[in-house]
């Protein structure tokens, strides 16, 4: 087995898929470092959700990789039946937690913060694909990425109600 380091991006160049290389600086590298840090935030999530999310969270990291690979050049794509799936993800989880009708602070069980952190992240990650031209991205990347914001806030009430915390309401500071 190779070493993990090759000495190739010690200038501040890195390559794509096809080997095109840029500088590390590029807005490309910010999003797939914000795909890598939602999934690895999800990773951090997993520990303390039950098998059922679990499962959930595995195959939104792998749809999160599938992104990455998809914006360095490879042939795959995001598929819009993944964004219904996430689309039902969130109706359950929805309806689970129950109806809102004030803002929530993030908080709750353990697992329902790092949910909410994910959230937070997945956002950051939606506004960099913004930044970026639609034939760089892709609708469907952009699409997937607003609704697995929304699907991270569901999941986090709903683990909030399975763990029996009660959400907190938010209230202006005097």
């Amino acid at each position: 087995m190779g070493k993990i380091y090759t000495r190739s991006g010690d200038k501040g160049l890195t390559s794509l898929l096809g080997g095109r290389r840029l500088n590390k600086g590029e807005l490309i590298f910010e999003l797939l470092g914000d795909l890598d840090e939602l999934g690895a935030q999800l990773g951090c999530a997993c520990l303390d959700l039950n098998t059922d999310t679990q499962v959930q969270i595995r195959q939104i990291q792998a749809d999160l990789l599938s992104i990455g690979s998809q914006l360095a050049g490879a042939e795959i794509k995001v598929k819009a039946e993944r964004i219904s799936q996430l689309e039902k993800m969130i109706d359950q989880a929805w309806e689970s937690a129950g109806p809102l009708s004030n803002f929530i602070l993030a908080s709750g069980s353990k697992a329902a913060t790092e949910l909410f952190l994910a959230r937070a992240i997945a956002r950051r990650a939606e506004r960099q694909a913004c930044r970026l031209n639609e034939s760089q991205v892709g609708q469907n990347i952009i699409i997937y990425l607003n609704r697995l914001s929304d699907a991270l806030f569901a999941l986090a009430r709903a683990e909030n109600k399975r763990a029996n915390k009660r959400e907190l309401v938010w209230h202006e500071a005097d």
